[in-house]
């Protein structure tokens, strides 16, 4: 958003400043004279003041469209507040004004670690683009989080992200206090994907190169949950996935309050399978050659198998499930 676009909403905004200004002072002289023919002085000041700042909201709440997405629209205030260039010479009492502002959208690159560090909650949506991004007492974020640029992505007090939060390119996502994510998690760099307090995403989770998977509170995820290249898949609370669930690499999958999965599981590669709820899901992808020391010999999958298998600890469902499995 251009700065012509504002000028109209400063001006009258300056213009309300000075008759507020002007009225004070005259408020002043009546208090040491008494004068009574300051009285009409006063009206037409606080007329004067009245339009300016009926012209001023004009401005200034009017929706335009936003330049960053065409699709909405926002306050010329708040587009004005986003265009502000904010460094390590910005003080901390502007960031923690913006901090208390919603439904706007402000780049904290550049600001001082110092003042990342002291930001508690954050009613906007957050954008960083450094290479190491780290809040370390960052608790809420009202809108979305951005650390799309991160190698490091770390803030171990946040609690609550209400729309999305992208670390895509983090080798190292940390976030240990993390309980919800209103909108998608994407954390498809991380090695290590341990959020043991989050419990519920909004959208997807993808941790697809983590090579350890631990999730232990999570229980709903609205949309696929990626964790395809994980060794060891554990999520013990999970109910509720809303598409397709990857684990296709885990050796071993265990999710025994796992109810639904809308979508198909592949856990293909899986040695050991656990999920003692799951009566709700569209296919499950295992390969039986993983199996092969439990089948008889004419290599059938049959309800002994399933027997042997249950009893060993190897592959654990409700007996209606067993016809969605497709052996590979």
């Amino acid at each position: 958003m251009s700065n012509d676009n504002c000028k109209e909403y400063k001006k009258y905004f300056l213009l309300y400043q000075e008759s507020i200004k002007e009225i004070k002072e005259l408020y002043t002289k009546f208090k040491k004279t008494g004068d009574l023919e300051l009285q009409k002085e006063f009206k037409e000041l606080k007329k004067r003041a009245e339009e300016n700042k009926r012209k001023y909201e004009k401005f200034a709440y009017e929706k335009i469209e936003d330049n960053k997405d065409t699709k909405k629209t926002k306050e010329r205030i708040l587009l004005d507040l986003e265009d502000t260039e904010l460094n390590e010479n910005t003080s901390w009492k502007t960031i923690e004004k913006l901090s208390k502002i919603s439904n706007i959208e402000i780049d904290l690159t550049n600001i001082k670690q110092e003042y990342k560090n002291r930001i508690i909650n954050w009613k906007g949506s957050i954008i960083d683009k450094s290479t190491n991004v780290n809040y370390e007492n960052l608790q809420t974020v009202g809108g979305y989080l951005s650390a799309k640029n991160a190698e490091t992505f770390s803030a171990d007090a946040l609690q609550t992200v209400e729309g999305d939060l992208n670390a895509i390119n983090a080798e190292t996502f940390s976030a240990d206090a993390l309980q919800t994510v209103g909108g998608y998690l994407d954390a498809w760099s991380a090695r290590t994907f341990s959020a043991d307090a989050l419990q519920t995403v909004g959208g997807y989770l993808d941790a697809e190169n983590a090579k350890t998977f631990s999730a232990d509170a999570l229980q709903t995820v609205e949309g696929d949950l990626n964790a395809r290249n994980a060794k060891t898949f554990s999520a013990n609370a999970l109910q509720t996935v809303g598409g397709d669930l990857y684990t296709g690499n885990a050796k071993t999958f265990l999710a025994d309050a796992l109810q639904t999965v809308e979508g198909y599981l592949d856990t293909k590669n899986a040695k050991t399978f656990s999920a003692k709820q799951l009566t709700d899901v569209s296919a499950i992808h295992l390969t039986k050659s993983n199996f092969t020391d439990l089948l008889d010999e004419d290599k059938e999958i049959n309800n002994a198998f399933y027997e042997k298998a249950e009893k060993a600890g190897r592959l654990i469902l409700p007996e209606e499930t067993r016809e969605k499995i497709k052996w590979w």
